[in-house]
């Protein structure tokens, strides 16, 4: 695997995080309340750092390259097996949400740059895209396969320039939203409002914010390409920052999107104002940085499930430009069928989303860790009770 530096390892881990779960922020914040949602978003920053090196030190103690590896020294095959699952359901939850939202967002693009032309352009650009700008089906089909040739790639470090466009693309459209709450702001939300919290919905609200964060089954093939010197001391620096631009990101998307239109629709694509030319072009930047976040969810599960097979097969599958993309069309395949045949399923995607990655940041490394920790602290008990052992013979000899 190519050596990349501690900046690329931390961009592509902050991408790793952010998809179209960003969007749904502002709703979120409507019904926590924007203090308690901030609130929430700091905590869940502290969690996933910890936990995040919880999974990092361990790997690196024991010489593990995956997420699932881990789980099978510590809990045996079937603990590998329950890993993969989490891994695998976790992306595929992902990968439906951002289908869905792609399909949603393209057509609204499409008509808003049709808008703009002039209408001897219009007439002719119409008669062209209006096929593609209303048929939501093959929009996803079209995003499906440019995720499959991207998840293709031998790993998620290979994305390279994609990963930095797709951060630069979420700064602009950050930007975007803060220009909107400025000029737009709504006139129904006051300081009462903006410290308004409530209590009752934190269980129901917080995996939606806390999954935000999910980098943990894709972070180990990340360090381990840092440069071998680098893996120990390094890896702290990088998980820290990530988490950290993660964290910025989701409050200033939360914070912006609700002072635009007070978090009234599921998806705060649906609140951003398109009055120009540069609106829409971040607007189509961000949402491309979507299609390139396909491969986060592909990525992880091609190399969770190679891992259940014997070790010749695995590295035969994965050198495989041919096996690796099979693997990624059938999976983006059914994720793209599951969006465009049960479009109503995509809450329950979303709430199986939720419930796996919560699983995968804070269940699973709090369990690898705790039980790792026990067996190395009864070792070192054993070594130091046949020590004493062996000693109280020799004097009593």
């Amino acid at each position: 695997m190519v050596a990349i530096t501690k900046t690329a390892a931390i961009v592509t881990a902050a991408r790793a995080a952010l998809g179209s779960g960003i969007l749904v922020l502002p709703f979120v914040f409507r019904i926590t309340g924007p203090g308690l949602a901030l609130c929430l978003l700091f905590v869940s920053v502290l969690l996933a750092m910890s936990s995040l090196n919880m999974v990092v030190r361990v790997a690196l103690y024991r010489g593990v390259h995956s997420f699932p590896q881990l789980s099978r020294i510590a809990f045996g095959k079937v603990g590998e097996v329950a890993t993969v699952a989490s891994v695998c359901l976790y992306a595929a939850g992902c990968l439906v949400g951002v289908f869905a939202m792609l399909g949603d967002v393209v057509p609204r693009l499409v008509h808003l740059g049709l808008e703009m032309l002039p209408p001897a352009l219009q007439l002719a650009g119409d008669g062209a895209l209006v096929l593609f700008a209303t048929d939501r089906a093959l929009i996803m089909i079209c995003s499906a396969v440019a995720a499959a040739y991207l998840g293709s790639l031998e790993s998620v470090v290979s994305l390279g320039r994609l990963s930095s466009f797709s951060l630069y693309a979420n700064v602009a459209f950050i930007l975007l939203l803060g220009y909107d709450a400025v000029r737009f702001p709504d006139p129904h939300v006051d300081a009462a409002q903006l410290a308004a919290a409530h209590p009752r919905v934190f269980m129901r609200e917080f995996p939606v914010i806390s999954t935000s964060f999910v980098t943990h089954h894709i972070i180990l093939p990340i360090v381990h390409s840092l440069p071998e010197d680098q893996q120990r001391r390094g890896s702290p620096a990088v998980i820290a920052a990530a988490t950290s631009i993660v964290g910025v990101f989701c409050g200033a998307v939360g914070t912006f999107g609700y002072l635009v239109g007070r978090g009234a629709h599921q998806s705060v694509l649906q609140e951003v104002r398109v009055d120009g030319v540069g609106s829409l072009s971040v607007l189509a930047m961000f949402t491309l940085s979507l299609v390139f976040s396909a491969p986060m969810n592909i990525y992880p599960a091609r190399e969770n499930l190679l891992v259940l097979l014997s070790s010749a097969h695995h590295h035969r599958l994965r050198a495989s430009p041919t096996g690796r993309l099979v693997f990624a069309a059938a999976f983006a395949g059914l994720c793209c069928y599951v969006a465009i045949v049960a479009r109503n399923l995509d809450v329950m995607f979303g709430i199986v989303g939720s419930a796996f990655g919560t699983m995968i940041s804070y269940v699973i490394p709090a369990a690898l860790y705790a039980q790792l920790c026990w067996e190395a602290s009864s070792a070192t008990a054993g070594n130091a009770g046949g020590g004493g052992d062996a000693g109280g013979g020799g004097s009593s000899s």
